[in-house]
């Protein structure tokens, strides 16, 4: 079990394909409603803004 913060809202995540590819990956996704904004590579900067703006 893991604890920690959950804000609502927009949140910039660290995720591992564990089924497939074993890659990581950053993901953009809203806490409220399940979406996913987007994905993008390690290293690069997410274009949505914690505001849900592109950047």
């Amino acid at each position: 079990m893991f604890f920690r913060d959950n804000p609502r809202g927009l949140h910039h995540e660290l995720w591992i394909h564990a089924a497939g590819c074993r890659q990581y990956f950053n993901m953009t996704r809203n806490t409220v409603t399940y979406e996913i904004l987007e994905t993008y590579p390690i290293g690069s900067k997410p274009q949505f803004t914690d505001q849900g703006e592109k950047a």
